[in-house]
C-alpha cells in the first residue's frame, strides 16, 4: 500500500516537472483503494483500474443494505430510522467508519432479531472510507473507456514484462546485487528487441 502511494507521488512530481496533462490512467487491481482513488481525484484524474472483489467486506459490514444519506452522513434502516456516524475503525490497512442506530430505537423495532439478533443492544455496520470512490470506478468499469485503457495497459505496460518473464528468463533473479540484475534485465530486453526487429524486418 505504502509502495503504492509513494508511486503516485512520484508520477504527481514527473506531472508538475514535465507539464503533462493527464487524464485518465489504467492500472491493476493493486491500485483499487480508497487512497489511489482520492489522490487521483485530487489531481483530476479519470482512474480506469481493474475492481478488487469486496464482496467479502461488504457482508461483514452489511452497510449495502440501507440507504445512505450523503447530504447528512447517515444510514436510514428498514425501519426508517437513523444510523448516525460515530467513530473511525481501522482493520488492516484500511480505514472505515462506523455508524450506530439508537438504543432506543432498536429496542422496540420489529425487525430487530433478523437485524442484529437478541443478544445486542443496537445495530452498527461500518463502511470503508470513501467507499463511493471504488464504486464509481465499479461502474466505470462497464464502459468502453475502461476496455480500451485496459486494453492499451495489457499491451504497452504489462505486456512486454509478461513476455519477459515467460520467455526471456525473466521469471526469477540468478545473480545478487542491483548492477547484476540490472545487466539480466537488459539481457531479456535485448533478447525481446531482437525478436521484433527480426520480425519487422521480415
Amino acid at each position: 500500500m505504502k509502495k503504492r502511494q509513494r508511486s503516485l507521488k512520484k508520477n504527481c512530481r514527473r506531472k508538475e516537472k514535465f507539464h503533462l496533462n493527464i487524464k485518465n490512467v489504467g492500472a491493476d487491481r493493486g491500485y483499487d483503494t480508497t487512497p489511489i482513488h482520492h489522490g487521483l481525484k485530487k489531481l483530476g484524474i479519470t482512474g480506469y483500474i481493474s475492481p478488487t472483489q469486496y464482496d467479502s467486506a461488504f457482508k461483514t459490514t452489511s452497510h449495502r443494505e440501507f440507504t445512505y444519506n450523503s447530504e447528512n452522513d447517515i444510514y436510514l434502516c428498514q425501519n426508517k430510522k437513523e444510523l448516525a456516524f460515530t467513530h473511525l475503525m481501522r482493520k488492516g490497512e484500511t480505514n472505515y467508519k462506523t455508524y450506530s442506530a439508537k438504543t432506543q430505537d432498536c429496542k422496540v423495532c420489529p425487525f430487530r432479531v433478523e437485524c442484529f439478533g437478541k443478544t445486542a443492544t443496537k445495530r452498527t455496520i461500518s463502511r470503508p472510507i470513501a467507499h463511493e470512490l471504488l464504486e464509481e470506478n465499479m461502474k466505470r468499469t462497464k464502459t468502453s473507456d475502461y476496455k480500451l485503457v485496459q486494453k492499451l495497459r495489457r499491451v504497452w505496460c504489462e505486456g512486454s514484462f509478461g513476455t519477459m518473464k515467460i520467455k526471456h528468463n525473466l521469471y526469477k533473479t540468478y545473480k545478487r546485487g542491483i548492477q547484476k540484475i540490472h545487466e539480466q534485465c537488459l539481457f531479456s530486453a535485448l533478447a525481446l528487441n531482437l525478436k521484433r526487429m527480426v520480425k519487422v524486418m521480415n
